[in-house]
């Protein structure tokens, strides 16, 4: 079945700022930034800053299973938030809130940085120096969703591949420091 992205959820601008966010420890909100995203931005890091929830409306809450779309820059991706925490999204993402019981935000997260979505996303970009894409373009994206079951699947096999990448890469770089080691052992006169 195909839909249009906007008929399946709720799409509005993550909570705009007027100033940089400073990390405040008496904070009771995390600000996820873009700077905050890591694994080539598929994950939230352990620490976003911390503001004061003053004057920012209850819609801005970010809920489990919003999407994070960015909107700006080269790197148009989109995540999950699972947190277990309290937090919004600058206003450098789109907050996507899936509305219908046909998709899950983990599948629509991945169809979305998918080679076919991101090509229609990026056809939609505006700017110049810095690109960004906006809302209309987002909500009028064609969606295939396929039957629960297979979007159970492709997010599990999905996941697993993303978790062997990520031994891979610690593979790699522990094997890179072995091998560091042993060459300053040698270039020490120790081996």
């Amino acid at each position: 079945m195909q839909v249009l992205l906007k008929d399946i959820v709720e799409i509005f601008s993550g909570h705009t700022v007027r100033s940089r966010v400073e990390n405040d420890l008496s904070g009771d909100v995390c600000a996820i930034q873009l700077k905050d995203l890591k694994n080539n931005y598929t994950e939230i890091s352990g620490s976003p800053h911390r503001i004061k929830s003053t004057g920012i409306p209850q819609k801005q809450f970010l809920q489990k299973g919003d999407i994070l779309f960015i909107t700006k820059g080269a790197n148009n991706y989109a995540l999950v938030f699972n947190k277990n925490y309290t937090a919004i999204a600058l206003s450098v993402f789109f907050i996507i809130r899936v509305v219908s019981e046909k998709i899950s935000p983990e599948f629509l997260a991945w169809y979305i940085n998918q080679e076919k979505a991101q090509g229609y996303l990026h056809t939609g970009k505006e700017g110049t120096m810095i690109t960004n894409i906006n809302k209309a373009t987002l909500e009028n994206m064609n969606v295939d969703i396929p039957s629960k079951e297979n979007q159970e699947r492709i997010t599990e096999i999905h996941n697993l591949w993303q978790k062997e990448i990520q031994i891979s890469n610690d593979i790699t770089n522990l094997r890179q420091k072995i091998i560091y080691n042993a060459l300053i052992q040698i270039s020490n006169g120790k081996i």
